[in-house]
């Protein structure tokens, strides 16, 4: 199941298959706000896959870089 999740810092991506390779850093990255769908996850990196202009970009993040759910975040910093 592919989870929604928005970019909340600018955030490289890295290649890799069944897991990310940290030695293969491309020159990508993602920005505040963009939008992914998560497919896989392993040991804090997250496997996303991003709309971009002309195709479909997937690689691996790190989840911490990523937004799950903006209306639960909201709502469980919301005080008073």
């Amino acid at each position: 199941k592919k989870i929604k999740g928005s970019i909340l810092e600018k955030t490289f991506l890295y290649d890799g298959g069944s897991e990310p390779l940290l030695q293969n850093s491309s020159k990508t990255y993602l920005i505040k706000g963009d939008s992914v769908l998560v497919e896989d996850s392993m040991a804090g990196w997250c496997k996303v896959s991003y709309q971009a202009k002309v195709k479909i970009i997937t690689k691996w993040a790190q989840c911490k870089s990523i937004n799950f759910s903006a209306s639960k975040v909201r709502h469980a910093n919301q005080t008073g």
